[in-house]
């Protein structure tokens, strides 16, 4: 299940987003790692203030167990209705099934075009992305590569085979 953050709520989004980046640095995905850790992206309050972001948390039985950040910044440059910003699933809730219905109840809420970008790094994304993603039938998917990662673009319409979470 995912909501939307409240105001509220940013603390444990932040204490979310912090355990993200010290995975990522980990992955070695970050070019600079000692830059991102312990400090939040800039555009983080931007979530409650700006109408095409929206700050999700992922629960799992009440607890928050992740987070979906969505927004319309296009990687290819064309046109988006949504787009993953960042998303993170907390390794104890990993492997339940509680990505994959978070991304769906995402995609579900923004139907129209959506974009991500995945670093090519970051293999455990690239593998999650590939299992939601080989699940549903969208319309007019397609991988683009840049130097450091992949783009995957796809039309969502929540009456898509495999939409049902």
């Amino acid at each position: 299940m995912i909501r939307l953050a409240t105001p509220g709520e940013k603390p444990a989004l932040a204490g979310l987003i912090k355990r993200y980046i010290h995975g990522l640095a980990s992955l070695n995905v970050l070019d600079d790692p000692e830059s991102f850790v312990d400090r939040l992206p800039p555009e983080l309050d931007l979530y409650w203030t700006e109408p095409n972001r929206h700050p999700y948390l992922i629960c799992k039985d009440d607890q928050i167990a992740g987070f979906a950040l969505i927004n319309r910044n296009s990687h290819s440059g064309q046109s988006v209705d949504a787009a993953i910003g960042e998303f993170y699933v907390a390794p104890e809730a990993q492997r339940q099934g509680i990505g994959r219905a978070a991304a769906l109840a995402a995609f579900a809420a923004h139907p129209g075009w959506w974009e991500m970008w995945i670093s090519k790094a970051n293999m455990p994304a690239k593998a999650f992305w590939k299992r939601t993603t080989d699940t549903l039938q969208f319309t007019d998917h397609s991988t683009l590569d840049d130097d450091d990662g992949v783009i995957h673009r796809f039309l969502f319409h929540p009456t898509a085979k495999g939409a049902a979470a």
